[in-house]
């Protein structure tokens, strides 16, 4: 079902309110009737309907700011993919055991995810998804160079998973990352806009493979320096850790606005703080 912020959005309030009211019946809560029937719902309605009904996919290429924006989380999603099957189909082709390497490609996400979990709400989005690009970049390089050298057989693959560990991470941080930066209006194209670049970085990383009949360490070097430089561009998002989800456009555009988290700072936004004049408004 659409979700209620969709339905505020696109005017529809009696299904909004239903969908609030099943949404407790379900959790075994009352809902205020201030919520229901306060003029917040309305007032805010008005504008964002305006919004939702003129938004289509081309808005997000319509201003510098929402361009940009958008070809580089385009490209952080082109760059996880084609690394994330890039490593897994390379995996059988590392020195070794070639069944051992596949088993072990694909355990290796699972402290990728939960490291996603943990942090996402302490460090933030933005440095995640930069350090998780350039660890798995930077790893793939080093994977890349050392094909071929029988004595570091083991390094090659600790290192081939470290850089699947990081496209897994990625994976994981790019949704949460791409609905929280564009609007409502538009959340839903954004996300399919990028899944689709996406699964051109899942194409390219099958051809890669055909490289290697002119450098054999050519496909995991092309996908590591490829990450590299998404990890890199990663850092000039906005942080949306402890910001509202936008509404509009003109949310959109200011989100990260007078966030002074920097690529270091380790601190837990707290939901109670981020909603703290909503919850006013409910206890009232």
């Amino acid at each position: 079902p659409e979700s209620t912020r969709w339905l505020i959005g696109k005017g529809k309030l009696e299904e909004a309110k239903k969908n609030i009211r099943d949404a407790s019946e379900c959790n075994g809560r009352q809902v205020p009737d201030s919520i229901l029937q306060g003029p917040t719902v309305t007032e805010k309605m008005s504008e964002a309907e305006v919004t939702m009904d003129k938004a289509t996919v081309l808005d997000l290429f319509n201003t510098k700011l929402m361009f940009f924006r958008t070809i580089n989380m385009g490209f952080q999603w082109f760059s996880v993919t084609m690394c994330y099957y890039g490593l897994t189909n390379a995996s059988t082709a590392l020195s070794g055991d070639a069944f051992g390497n596949f088993l072990l490609s694909c355990l290796i996400e699972i402290p990728g995810y939960f490291f996603c979990i943990f942090l996402m709400d302490i460090w933030g989005r933005r440095p995640i998804l930069s350090f998780c690009q350039i660890i798995s970049g930077v790893s793939c390089v080093i994977v890349g160079l050392l094909s071929g050298v029988e004595s570091v057989v083991g390094l090659q693959v600790f290192l081939s998973l470290i850089g699947k560990f990081g496209a897994s991470a990625s994976f994981a941080i790019v949704y949460v990352y791409t609905a929280e930066m564009f609007p409502t209006s538009i959340r839903n194209q954004a996300v399919g806009v990028c899944s689709l670049i996406a699964r051109i970085g899942g194409i390219v990383s099958l051809l890669l493979d055909l490289l290697k009949n002119f450098w054999g360490p050519a496909p995991v070097f092309i996908m590591g320096c490829v990450a590299t430089t998404a990890g890199f561009l990663a850092l000039l998002f906005p942080e949306t850790l402890g910001q509202k989800l936008p509404e509009t456009m003109q949310d959109a555009y200011r989100v990260g606005e007078g966030n002074k988290r920097g690529i270091c700072s380790c601190t837990c936004v707290s939901p109670t703080e981020l909603y703290k004049e909503e919850l006013k408004e409910v206890e009232k």
